[in-house]
C-alpha cells in the first residue's frame, strides 16, 4: 500500500538517514571511528526520532492516511522491541514469534516470517529503532524541562547530528554541556536538582518504559546532571505513590560522596 510511504521517506530520506549520513561525512573534528563504525541505537533512534519530527512539523496536515502509516510504523518498532527481546532473552520460538507479529501489526504472515529471520541472525538490530527514539525523546523531554522558553528545537537537534554516530550516553553528555553552556550555572544546578525531585512525582511513573528511574548527581559545571545510569544507590522504582520503593525519603538534593558517586567513561 502506498499510505506508508511518506513515513518511509521521512526516515531513510530527510530529516533521517540521509540527512545524518550526510552530516557526519561532512564533519571533521569529530572521532575518526565515528566515521567508520554505524551505532545502531543512534542511527535507527535518530530515523525514528525523524518521522516524529515530521509528524510535530504538520506533515501530515493533509494527509491522513499518510498519518496512519507512521501510527502503524511506531506500532512496528514496538512490537519488533518485543520480538527481539523475546527470541535473545526470553527463549521465544521462530512460530511464538512469527504469530506475535501478525497478530500484533496485521502484517502479512510470509513479511513477518522474513522479519523474525532477519531478528534471529542480528540481535538486538531490531531494539535499536525503538530503544534509540525513546532515548533521544527523554533527552528531549528534559532538556525542555530544564531550558523552558530557552528550548531551541532546531540546536537541540544539531547538537544530536553534530557528534556523529555514538552511543547514546555520549549524545546525552552533548546536550547537557550545550544546554550548561547557554546557561547560568548556578540557575541550572538549581533547576536540575528541582526537577530531579519532581519526576517520581511525575506521569513518568505511569509509564511503563519507566518504572524505573535512575538518579545520579555528579559534578560538571559546578552543578547538577540528572542522566539515566546505573549506580544500585541511586535507583528509584515508582510505586503508587510517586516515591522510591520502601521508604517516602525524596531523592538525594546533596551530591553523595566520591566513594559513591557515578562515574562515565
Amino acid at each position: 500500500p502506498a499510505f506508508p510511504l511518506p513515513t518511509l521517506v521521512y526516515h531513510e530520506g530527510v530529516p533521517g538517514h540521509h540527512l545524518e549520513s550526510t552530516i557526519t561525512a561532512q564533519q571533521t573534528r569529530n572521532p575518526l571511528l565515528r566515521q567508520m563504525i554505524w551505532d545502531a541505537s543512534y542511527g535507527e533512534g535518530w530515523a525514528t526520532y525523524a518521522e516524529d519530527l515530521a509528524d510535530s512539523a504538520g506533515l501530515y496536515g493533509d494527509d491522513p492516511l499518510g498519518r496512519i502509516g507512521y501510527l502503524q510504523s511506531i506500532l512496528f518498532r514496538a512490537a519488533r522491541l518485543v520480538v527481539d527481546t523475546g527470541l535473545h532473552a526470553r527463549g521465544w520460538s521462530y512460530d511464538r514469534a512469527v504469530d506475535y507479529l501478525v497478530e500484533t501489526t496485521g502484517q502479512p504472515r510470509r513479511a513477518m516470517e522474513e522479519e523474525v529471520l532477519r531478528y534471529m541472525v542480528w540481535p538486538g538490530q531490531a531494539a535499536s529503532y525503538f530503544t534509540g527514539r525513546r532515548r533521544i525523546l527523554d533527552i528531549r523531554t528534559r532538556a525542555e524541562a530544564v531550558l523552558g522558553e530557552r528550548f531551541d528545537d532546531a540546536a537541540f537537534n544539531a547538537v544530536i547530528l553534530a557528534g556523529g554516530p555514538r552511543p547514546l550516553h555520549l549524545v546525552e553528555a552533548d546536550v547537557e554541556a550545550d544546554g550548561a553552556d547557554r546557561d547560568d550555572t548556578a540557575d541550572l544546578r538549581a533547576r536540575l536538582a528541582r526537577y530531579a525531585s519532581n519526576m517520581t512525582a511525575s506521569n513518568w511513573c505511569n509509564d511503563a518504559a519507566h518504572r524505573t528511574i535512575a538518579w545520579a548527581v555528579f559534578e560538571k559545571h559546578g552543578g547538577y546532571v540528572v542522566p539515566w545510569l546505573d549506580d544500585a544507590d541511586y535507583m528509584y522504582k515508582c510505586s503508587g505513590t510517586g516515591v522510591r520503593g520502601g521508604d517516602s525519603d525524596p531523592p538525594p538534593s546533596d551530591p553523595p560522596s566520591k566513594s559513591r558517586r557515578t562515574r562515565r567513561a
